[in-house]
């Protein structure tokens, strides 16, 4: 579960909202350290906690907490609703693993790995190339001291044609 949560306050009169966020998780530290919490943080409380004997403690004494209190077991058992939150920490999740350090770690090395089969590539094939633009050199040279194309051929292992065409 995301301890972070944005609140919206609606005035339905003006249509007017304020937002407000709030570290749901210090609230609970508060609570389990036993540190005094305001009135509102303890409204906040029932939200975060999932044990019905602390929510009837805290809610205790206050007949809209009380409610509130209900409204939440409630909530918790409507199979829609967990569904709803579930799959809610399920993309919370997903986002996290997306943006997390080992999947940029995993990119950067899948980088260097392309890149050295990348630069592995290119020079196999600058080495046949080179090899061709040679062996081309060679038969030019051969061609033009007066050599036989049949000898050139057999010498070099190219077709007859393929000289000619040099």
């Amino acid at each position: 579960m995301s301890y972070y949560s944005k609140i919206i306050i609606i005035t339905h009169e003006r249509r007017n909202y304020e937002k407000y966020h709030i570290n749901l998780k210090r609230i609970k530290e508060k609570y389990c350290n036993k540190e005094k919490l305001t009135k509102f943080e303890k409204e906040l409380l029932l939200l975060v906690l999932d044990n019905r004997k602390e929510l009837e403690k805290v809610s205790s004494g206050d007949h809209i907490m009380k409610k509130v209190e209900e409204k939440i077991i409630t909530l918790s058992q409507d199979s829609a609703m967990i569904l709803c939150y579930d799959e809610e920490e399920y993309k919370e999740k997903v986002r996290k693993a997306l943006n997390s350090p080992e999947k940029e770690q995993a990119r950067k090395e899948g980088l260097e790995e392309g890149r050295a089969e990348g630069l592995e590539e290119g020079l196999k094939e600058g080495h046949i190339k080179g090899m061709e633009e040679g062996k081309k050199a060679i038969i030019k040279k051969l061609i033009d001291s007066g050599m036989d194309e049949k000898e050139i051929s057999n010498i070099t292992g190219m077709s007859i044609e393929s000289i000619k065409n040099i």
